[in-house]
């Protein structure tokens, strides 16, 4: 859940709405590049999350968000920024309220998956940091409380653990699953819990 204002909920519900956004990109090698609403095409923000898989609920569900930005390339700017392996490490959607001001909601923290460029345009795919999860376990022994295995394994994958407490984190483990990824026992963690995992707009994960 994304905590706003009350006149920022207004606003966005507002016929006359005015927004805006900017974003900080850190590419694989190079400066950080800072966006701001221009370098944005239009519609260029697109945000798929979920907390179950299409069309079915699923219990301890593990979705990895997807984020796409369409850039304004018109200048070849981004011809040979070597995007790919860095990350979108601030994007931000602002909201005018009725004092002018501009409350910014954030959207969360990527990794880029790849580009493409057509036209005056380049397109970045990149996902949420639960992507990091889909490997190999770490060798963990058991037994182990279910809140310390997957403090484990957000240290093995380089994801940053929210350091919340929840609901059966004291269960010990006896074994763990043959061929399991990261991203498998943290979903196995969440349904114990009788939740879903999801990245947080800070980049963290919690359940």
């Amino acid at each position: 859940m994304v905590n706003i204002s009350k006149a920022c909920f207004d606003a966005l519900f507002s016929p006359t709405r005015e927004m805006t956004a900017r974003a900080s990109i850190s590419p694989a090698s190079g400066s950080v590049i800072s966006l701001a609403a221009a370098d944005f095409k239009q519609g260029g923000i697109r945000l798929s999350e979920a907390t179950s898989t299409s069309g079915s609920f699923d219990l301890g569900a593990a979705v990895i968000s997807k984020l796409t930005l369409t850039l304004n390339n018109s200048d070849g700017r981004f011809n040979g920024v070597n995007f790919i392996g860095g990350q979108v490490s601030s994007i931000q959607i602002g909201v005018t309220l009725p004092n002018n001001a501009t409350e910014w909601i954030p959207l969360g923290m990527f990794d880029i998956d790849s580009v493409k460029y057509s036209g005056t345009a380049a397109e970045i795919v990149a996902y949420d940091y639960l992507s990091r999860a889909d490997k190999a376990l770490p060798a963990v022994s058991c037994p182990v409380t279910l809140g310390n295995l997957v403090r484990t394994v957000c240290t093995h994958c380089g994801v940053i653990w929210s350091g919340q407490s929840f609901l059966n984190d004291d269960y010990q483990v006896e074994k763990l699953p043959d061929h399991a990824t990261c991203r498998d026992v943290i979903s196995y963690a969440a349904a114990l819990a009788g939740c879903y995992a999801r990245m947080s707009r800070d980049g963290k994960l919690s359940l």
